[in-house]
């Protein structure tokens, strides 16, 4: 009897301890589930700071792609089925979790938001030889994105969501989809001096001017700011396997690289001249040719334009006149006004921006009368970058004062407000200002009666000159590569913008580059209501 009750209370023991053993597994099983519940956060977007234009307008950060978040379920089921092009949502399980663009926003509910999703770059961006362009790994590669790398880096933000999943990562009931906002689409960023309206004006003028390789820079005459850079071609930034294979050079920025000036130049070796005292004569006979030392100089076709004064000399581009008055000026008076006027001497824009220094002659390297008169009609060894001659006609406009151009105007924090603003740090007088309007006169002219008249502007004054320059660089059918500018500003009587024009393939500067220029400034006029008073005096 003792036996058997002993044997009872033991399979008794033994069955309590299995009943606490599954129980155990069971509690255990489901604290389990349990540490597995929770939140869920999946990052969907990331932003980098803005590159705006003068007035604020986004330069990149401009594209932005809708995005529907869905969770399926009963709420949702409409929804899901419009996403995917369903008829049912049969085999679709609850808790399913959807992103997915879409052009049309979605009904907004618990388990359904519409986000926006910023795209760095949009199809055609703008001034993408100053922005610049990414790595793969986000990082700035050249131009503002790469000067500025850090800056534009340190208003970088990420969006993300959120929402409560259970032991299978599946949605669960809680607060629904969550949106959290780290900073994303910060409006702190860099502000530059361009302005994209104008930037606008420029890039069609040369687009109908048939320019394929080329430039274009338009500079506000007070401060030399950069309000247009056009380089052509531009580059795809969201393409640049197609730039690597183009021969013409779309990464290459024509605006800060070097080239013959041509007659352009001519009214610098006249700031020369007039600054060092040197008259210049008013009974000077061009006989279409000249003879320097056995080497024969001549005006285009060989023209003779017989008398002439600085001002007939200007208009019909006379090269012998412009030799004459270099050779009694001087090489070192020349040269020293060359780099008052800022050749010779590189821009930098940025780290990154940086024009070459193109190529201004030491007096001492001009041994002969022959190599002087080379470049007192802008040919020979000197070479210029558009950007330079911008500058210096900038100088002409702006009485004499020479300030070198530049392109950040300011920042802007995470909270939009501006600050550490910027201005140029080189400015001198280069000449005088009576200089100045002696050579202006002479510009304007030269538009109304000169060979520059197909770049005279119908809805204001201006003055300026054309320039067609040799390059020695021959094609294979014997033909000579021409580069061909203009150089201008308005309106005359106020002078409020520099425009220069380039053609890397040019016929002639007139043909080319002046009907361009004719464009720009009348459509910045009429953008901008400038001067428009003065059509009177055109006539």
């Amino acid at each position: 009897m003792k036996r058997t009750v002993a044997l009872f209370c033991s399979v008794c023991i033994l069955f309590a301890a299995l009943l606490g053993r599954i129980a155990y597994l069971q509690n255990s099983s489901l604290r389990s589930v349990a540490d597995t519940v929770g939140e869920k956060t999946i990052e969907i977007g990331e932003s980098r700071g803005y590159i705006y234009d003068r007035n604020y307008v986004p330069l990149v950060n401009n594209s932005k792609l809708n995005f529907a978040v869905v969770v399926s379920g009963a709420e949702t089921a409409d929804i899901v089925r419009e996403l995917l092009n369903e008829n049912s949502t049969d085999g679709i399980s609850d808790g399913f979790f959807i992103v997915t663009q879409t052009e049309t926003p979605v009904r907004e509910t618990k388990w359904s938001q519409n986000i926006e999703i910023i795209q760095r770059y949009s199809d055609n961006v703008m001034l993408p030889h100053i922005i610049g362009y990414l790595d793969y790994e986000g990082n700035g590669v050249c131009g503002i994105e790469k000067s500025f790398n850090k800056i534009l880096d340190s208003h970088s933000g990420k969006l993300k969501i959120s929402y409560t999943v259970d032991a299978r990562q599946q949605a669960v009931a809680g607060d629904g989809v969550k949106i959290i906002n780290e900073n994303y689409d910060s409006p702190g960023g860099i502000v530059l001096t361009a302005d994209s309206e104008i930037q606008q004006i420029a890039e069609e003028a040369l687009a109908d001017g048939g320019i394929e390789t080329g430039c274009a820079i338009v500079l506000d005459v007070a401060s030399s700011q950069i309000l247009a850079l056009v380089s052509l071609p531009e580059y795809d930034i969201n393409n640049l396997s197609d730039a690597l294979n183009d021969s013409n050079r779309p990464f290459l920025n024509r605006a800060f690289s070097a080239y013959p000036a041509g007659s352009v130049f001519k009214p610098i070796v006249a700031a020369a001249a007039l600054e060092n005292g040197i008259m210049t004569k008013s009974d000077f006979s061009c006989a279409g040719t000249m003879n320097i030392n056995g080497q024969i100089f001549s005006c285009y076709n060989k023209t003779a334009h017989s008398q002439e004064n600085l001002s007939d000399a200007v208009c019909n581009s006379c090269n012998t006149y412009f030799i004459e008055l270099g050779l009694r000026t001087g090489k070192e008076k020349i040269c020293d006004i060359c780099k008052k006027f800022g050749f010779g001497t590189s821009i930098a824009l940025t780290s990154e921006l940086v024009s070459v220094a193109g190529n201004l002659p030491l007096s001492d390297e001009i041994i002969s009368d022959a190599q002087l008169a080379n470049m007192c009609f802008g040919q020979g060894e000197l070479l210029v970058t558009p950007l330079q001659l911008a500058a210096a006609y900038c100088v002409f406009a702006n009485h004499g004062v020479y300030t070198e151009p530049y392109i950040l105007k300011e920042l802007v924090n995470d909270a939009g407000e501006k600050y550490a603003y910027y201005k140029s740090e080189v400015q001198y007088q280069a000449v005088s200002d009576d200089v100045c309007t002696i050579i202006n006169e002479c510009l304007y002219k030269n538009m109304l009666d000169g060979i520059s008249q197909d770049g005279n502007p119908s809805y204001t004054t201006a003055a300026g000159k054309t320039g067609t320059a040799q390059t020695g660089d021959f094609s294979n059918n014997g033909e000579e590569r021409l580069c061909t500018w203009f150089a201008g500003f308005f309106p005359y009587e106020n002078p409020q913008y520099v425009v220069v024009v380039f053609n890397e393939n040019g016929s002639t500067g007139s043909k080319d580059c002046a009907p361009v220029f004719r464009q720009i400034a009348d459509n910045i006029t009429k953008l901008r209501g400038v001067q428009e008073e003065f059509s009177d005096l055109k006539e």
